[in-house]
């Protein structure tokens, strides 16, 4: 696989539901299984028109070591546009400041809860191995 599709891969389109109900937002959620809970960009959260609960948690370390305090919470409800279109999900995200290279990233407890990770078939083995040779001792009776 090249790059690009395994970028891809890990790229999933999603509506989320506007405050008024009258129209979807369309943003790309990016599947990271190295957060633990979900999160959106400030500007994303701004334009659905729900209220940000503010955040009174610690400041978060990210994986370079820095640190960071979000704004707050959001919940919305969302559905995918290609895989499990008919579910609509409702979840809560921490809100993040500034620019973040996402509109939306799933963390891990939601990407195995919603089984989003599966297996490609290129992951798979065609045939199976032993990885270490078979030993046969003799015990004596």
């Amino acid at each position: 696989m090249d790059s690009e599709k395994v970028n891809e891969y890990f790229i999933e389109d999603i509506d989320i539901y506007h405050h008024d109900h009258l129209e979807k937002l369309f943003m790309r959620a990016r599947l990271d299984s190295g957060m633990e809970d979900n999160a959106i960009s400030e500007e994303k959260a701004l334009e659905t028109g729900f209220e940000i609960e503010p955040y009174t948690g610690r400041d978060i370390i990210v994986g370079n070591g820095d640190t960071f305090r979000p704004v707050g919470y959001i919940e919305l409800q969302f559905h995918f546009q290609k895989v499990q279109a008919a579910k609509t999900w409702k979840l809560r995200f921490l809100v993040i400041p500034g620019d973040p290279p996402f509109d939306v990233a799933f963390g891990r407890n939601f990407i195995f809860k919603a089984k989003l990770f599966v297996r490609p078939n290129e992951a798979l083995p065609m045939e199976y191995k032993r990885l270490s040779p078979r030993m046969f001792i003799s015990l004596p009776v």
